[in-house]
């Protein structure tokens, strides 16, 4: 019994230590469960409207992009800048894609496989598939269905080894991409459509319309533009600044965005730099200007040497005037072009020759050389027979990519191409088929057409561009350092920048995904800083950003919403002051009561100037421009009556029609609401743009770029 009373007493104290118990083993498993959870929502990329993408889906259509810009344009690589815009790209188009198959699947709107096939190999295709070279017939440069076919065969071959695979998943995502890009075009065809027919004008509004744009008018008007009255005459309160600005705030509505400012700090060569790469050069000159192996010399010390005859355009333009006027073995320079010590030595003069040659090729390649050969033989054999080239290199060429196109590689540049190949090429005249052997592989090649001959060179040329120096760089690097070290917030950093001359740039409303900090190269890094800073004021350290220091200030946070009206109070005030400037003039002009426009332009002091031919559809009034208050009055004007003080956007007007036009056709209900029914068509078309703004998108890109 005692030991019952004591744990009674003891009771809450023991109810505290059990629920604590509960709580911790409660917690300990939802932090457990919870954390594939967090790690798989720090994945998404995107939510639209609740809708979640995943980082990998983002970046395998990016991916598909990338390997169809490759494609089409003839690119093995692609720059920073290309690929900052095909992510955009993505971006813009995953999100109207997401959006419209929600709307669709809303309504039952689809897309079906009879409607795909008609559109990609059926009789009626689609443009983008009838536009891809890949599927043009090289001797007509149409559409050839048949290659359009054979290419969609070639997908469900079995690859023979790696390389046929990685070419193989490499079509394949080419084919998707316009697949799925023709789909969503048809799916948003369509649902434009339902929306066009939704749209109709009733006779009411026909009627009006018509009324609206029945008279075209010439009027004589005065206008007093708010500039005759100062703006520091005029007193906006502070209350008035706050009611303007509730009533107009949808104006002032902002994403999250950063004000930042930058200094930039430039990696230029010191005077040292240049002396030291002369020097080099110079040391360079007599075994250039003697050498019997003119490469032994080059290679090493600058881009290598092409034995390769060049015309002009091949050659840079401050050697053209040398490269083509002097003889055998003279030697240009070294000379300083720019931030390049350039010297040059003429290798062979007077030659002519082609600059392009068009060819096309058929590659014949087993895992057996003989029947390599035997096989080369007899497409040889069958092409001097007379048979049709572009086919037996579908059929025989390894060369996918040229195969599908009939063997066609195009015009080729002789200066920029293999020697060894241009040279048999050269050699041969032109629609001869002849054989060259490429490694294991063997080439049966047809020039089809060659260039005029033009004047060419030899030039073996040594290039030393002067770069910043270790010296150099840790110099300006300090600089930048010690910058940012003692001005260290945003007023010191203004103060700091004046003192020592920088200039510094302003950048207004950054935002969180700008691919550069105004365009200064690789200063993603820069922005990405900008928007982890928790607070304003912020300096942040040096970055490195490609022929540049830079360091940045944060002047301001300005989060998603509407912006403060301390941001904007002298904005709001710059719309109040018209409005205040119209009211005095519009006074001024009823208390003058004149009776005609030419009486209340000389007790204005104001000329009378013309605008014909103006009508209630119309975008512009006179000289003036856009005038849209105006333009409407001047449209419903009486002849010869004064009209009543318009506030337009540039000042006070006062009309008097001198002639009026009305249009004797009369209504037609039936046509006017049809012709007004076509007008509110063009409305369709902006809805997925509609559908857009009112959706909930949360945008997570800049955790991944």
């Amino acid at each position: 019994m005692a030991t019952l009373e004591r744990i009674r007493s003891k009771g809450i104290f023991l109810l505290v230590i059990i629920g604590l118990a509960l709580l911790a083993f409660i917690v300990g498993d939802f932090l457990n469960s919870s954390s594939s959870w967090f790690r798989q929502s720090q994945e998404n990329v995107v939510e639209i409207d609740g809708e979640v993408i995943k980082i990998q889906q983002y970046q395998e259509l990016i991916d598909q992009l990338t390997e169809v810009y490759k494609i089409e344009y003839g690119m093995s690589n692609l720059d920073e800048n290309t690929i900052t815009q095909l992510r955009q790209s993505v971006w813009e188009t995953l999100v109207r894609q997401n959006i419209l198959n929600t709307e669709a699947e809303k309504i039952g709107l689809t897309v079906g496989a009879q409607e795909m096939k008609d559109l990609t190999i059926g009789n009626t295709p689609h443009q983008l598939v009838l536009g891809r070279r890949i599927f043009m017939n090289p001797q007509t440069g149409m559409f050839d269905k048949n290659r359009l076919i054979d290419f969609l065969k070639q997908l469900d071959k079995k690859p023979a080894n790696v390389q046929e695979q990685e070419q193989l998943n490499l079509y394949k995502k080419y084919w998707m991409y316009f697949e799925n890009t023709i789909k969503t075009g048809k799916l948003e065809e369509k649902y434009t459509v339902l929306i066009n027919k939704a749209l109709n004008a009733n006779s009411l509004e026909a009627k009006m319309a018509y009324k609206s744009t029945r008279n075209t008018v010439d009027v004589l008007y005065v206008l007093k533009p708010y500039s005759a009255i100062a703006d520091d005459k005029i007193k906006v309160t502070d209350d008035e600044i706050a009611a303007k600005y509730e009533l107009i705030k949808e104006r002032f509505k902002q994403e999250n965005n950063r004000d930042v400012k930058f200094v930039s700090f430039n990696l230029m060569p010191s005077q040292q730099d240049f002396k030291k790469a002369q020097d080099w050069i110079n040391n360079l000159k007599t075994d250039f200007s003697t050498t019997s192996d003119i490469a032994s010399v080059v290679n090493p010390n600058s881009k290598p040497y092409n034995d390769v005859a060049l015309s002009a355009k091949d050659i840079d333009s401050d050697l053209k005037d040398f490269a083509f006027s002097a003889s055998k073995d003279a030697v240009f320079g070294p000379v300083l072009f720019g931030n390049t010590f350039k010297m040059a030595r003429v290798m062979e003069a007077g030659i002519s020759a082609p600059d392009s040659i068009k060819l096309r090729h058929i590659v014949v390649a087993t895992q057996d050389s003989v029947k390599t050969k035997v096989l080369a033989d007899s497409i040889m054999g069958a092409l001097k027979s007379g048979a049709d080239f572009a086919s037996l290199a579908v059929k025989y060429s390894q060369m996918q990519e040229s195969a599908t196109k009939g063997g066609e590689i195009g015009w080729i540049p002789v200066a920029a191409s293999e020697q060894k190949i241009i040279t048999a090429c050269l050699a041969q005249p032109i629609n001869n088929y002849f054989t060259y052997k490429d490694g294991s592989a063997i080439q049966i090649i047809q020039v089809t057409e060659k260039t005029a001959n033009v004047r060419k060179v030899k030039l073996a040329v040594i290039t030393n561009e002067v770069n910043p120096s270790q010296d150099t760089y840790s110099k300006i690097y300090n600089e930048a350092k010690q910058f940012a070290a003692n001005f260290n917030t945003s007023d010191k950093f203004e103060k700091g920048a004046q003192q020592k001359g920088y200039i510094v740039q302003p950048i207004m409303a950054l935002d969180e995904n700008a691919p550069t900090l105004a365009g200064v190269k690789n200063s993603r890094q820069v922005v990405r800083w900008a928007f982890e800073a928790e607070e304003a004021g912020v300096v942040s350290d040096v970055y490195d950003c490609e022929k540049q220091f830079v360091v940045a200030t944060v002047t301001a946070i300005n989060k998603k919403g509407y912006k403060e009206l301390a941001v904007v109070k002298d904005e709001v005030k710059s719309i109040i002051i018209p409005d205040k400037k119209a009211k005095l003039i519009m006074d001024e002009i009823n208390a003058k009561k004149a009776a005609d426009i030419t009486t209340l332009a000389t007790q204005l002091a104001l000329k009378v100037d013309s605008a014909k031919e103006v009508n209630f559809e119309g975008s512009s009034f006179g000289v003036v421009g856009y005038e849209p208050a105006v333009i409407a009055q001047a449209s419903m004007s009486s002849l010869n009556k004064l009209s009543k003080p318009i506030q337009g956007k540039q000042g006070v007007y006062v009309l008097q029609a001198y002639k009026i036009f009305t249009n004797p056709v009369q209504f037609d209900p039936k046509m006017d609401k049809l012709g007004l029914t076509m007008r509110y068509a063009n409305a369709a078309y902006g809805a997925i743009d509609a559908l857009k703004e009112k959706s909930e998108i949360v945008d997570n890109r800049s955790r991944f770029y």
